[in-house]
């Protein structure tokens, strides 16, 4: 019962490091898109 509170308490907590992770790794990946779209709207 107590690992069943414990993995609730986790879930409810949000995205623990490796979650964070992942997230930081696909904002890297899109970076370079965005930059492109922002240079190009700032040309006009």
């Amino acid at each position: 019962q107590m690992y069943s509170i414990g993995r609730t308490l986790r879930i409810a907590d949000g995205p623990d490091e490796v979650h964070i992770r992942q997230v930081g790794k696909l904002e890297l990946k899109r970076a370079p898109k965005i930059r492109e779209s922002t240079q190009k709207s700032s040309k006009l």
